[in-house]
């Protein structure tokens, strides 16, 4: 009868025993897809417009939805999905007039219509 209760005795604590866990798994490593993407250089404000050559606004806004010249005047016009831009060269290439105006012909702030665009300043074009 002794053996049967060390028989049973040793199955009594082989049942409370733990089982034998595994290792944790190793985390995966991220890989260049998960990195984050570098920000944009900078939001493209009003300030940043008046060093910048008919050309170089041609790169910042794409192609004008009007050219033309008047005299050694020259004036691009730009259009987005809310707004219309006009932006005036002397002849020296230099900007030295901005206005903006809403689709409807009213006249509206120039910044938010700058915003309308989602362009920034490239940095080819920040030094100038």
């Amino acid at each position: 009868m002794r053996a049967f209760a060390w028989l049973l005795a040793i199955f009594a604590i082989a049942g409370c025993t733990a089982p034998v866990s595994q290792p944790p798994k190793a985390l995966p490593v991220p890989t260049a897809e998960l990195a984050p993407k570098p920000l944009p250089l900078r939001k493209l404000m009003l300030a940043d417009l008046a060093p910048l050559s008919p050309a170089a606004m041609t790169q910042v806004f794409g192609a004008p939805s009007l050219d033309r010249r008047e005299g050694d005047v020259r004036v691009l016009q730009f259009t987005s999905g809310s707004c219309i831009s006009d932006l005036v060269f002397n002849a020296a290439g230099n900007l030295v007039h901005v206005e903006a105006r809403a689709k409807s012909g009213t006249p509206i702030e120039i910044q938010p219509c700058i915003d309308s665009f989602d362009t920034v300043l490239p940095e080819t074009l920040a030094g100038s």
